[in-house]
């Protein structure tokens, strides 16, 4: 019997982007957990990986209980997460893909930036590779971007829909976050637990994409199908996995036994969320293999 493939658990908050997702797979079979959350699941052409799709709904507390389910349940390899975003700069137009090198969870009523949750640098790079500009990766010209972006709470949100300034929100959430090309709804209640458990005992790789259907700015967007760039996002996120080589299938090729390639946390000093206004301190990290 032919060893499963590797899982990639793809996330989205719309029945619209899980049907794009789901339209690409082949062998599709319906999984239920127990809770009855449930993923349709079926093999990616011409890519290792098997992918398991669910519909998150809304709701940032709903979110973050079935990433739980998702990794604990499915064992993926990797946690990606599909939606909209609205533009945070003027460079970025609607109809554009952004990847997140890292998500802010914003909090109106902190005084200070929040502290990033960083994407996998693994996927970054294979994103990088995979997207970079004559890749062919889409039939369209759309514009693909690598940065941060700023997720707005339950609660906020809320509050704008019932005061009709979500602008306001949305503004508020740049301007303590003054490097995020883009402002979202969902990343609040998917930033990765370090808890969570997937494929050889290891913390899922994670990595969000997010089709720019707004403009957080001035509101005024030009005419675009709304369905044309889930289609563009979703294939940004199909190149993406079509260039990412599973964990298991990376050893082998270089010639290790063992399942992991040792990738993580060697002797290092951990300059990680600190602030340089002088002479600077990092913290010693000592000889923690991912093989241990």
């Amino acid at each position: 019997m032919a060893d499963p493939k590797p899982t990639v658990a793809v996330l989205t908050a719309h029945p619209r982007w899980y049907a794009a997702v789901r339209k690409r797979l082949t062998d599709v079979r319906r999984r239920e957990h127990p809770s009855g959350t449930r993923f349709d699941t079926g093999a990616l052409p011409e890519t290792p990986w098997e992918v398991a799709v669910a519909d998150m709904g809304t709701g940032n507390d709903k979110a973050g209980e079935i990433v739980g389910q998702a990794a604990a349940w499915l064992r993926p390899q990797v946690l990606m997460f599909l939606g909209s975003a609205g533009a945070g700069r003027f460079y970025v137009q609607v109809g554009d893909v952004v990847l997140a090198t890292k998500v802010y969870l914003y909090d109106p009523q902190a005084s200070a930036a929040p502290r990033p949750y960083p994407a996998s640098h693994r996927l970054e790079q294979a994103a990088r590779m995979a997207l970079r500009e004559g890749s062919g990766w889409c039939e369209t010209e759309a514009a693909v971007h690598f940065g941060p972006l700023v997720a707005l709470p339950d609660d906020a949100v809320d509050e704008a829909r019932r005061t009709d300034d979500r602008q306001a929100v949305e503004h508020g959430a740049l301007r303590k976050c003054p490097d995020a090309v883009a402002v979202e709804l969902r990343s609040m209640g998917i930033a990765c637990d370090p808890r969570l458990t997937g494929s050889f005992g290891h913390q899922p790789e994670v990595l969000t994409v997010r089709g720019i259907t707004f403009c957080a700015l001035d509101r005024k967007s030009p005419d675009l199908i709304f369905e044309q760039v889930i289609e563009t996002t979703v294939a940004a996120a199909v190149a993406v996995l079509a260039e990412l080589v599973p964990w298991s299938a990376e050893a082998a090729s270089a010639g290790s036994a063992d399942a992991v390639p040792p990738v993580q946390y060697r002797d290092h000093i951990d300059y990680r969320y600190s602030t340089f206004e002088g002479s600077n301190v990092g913290k010693q990290v000592n000889g923690e293999d991912s093989r241990r």
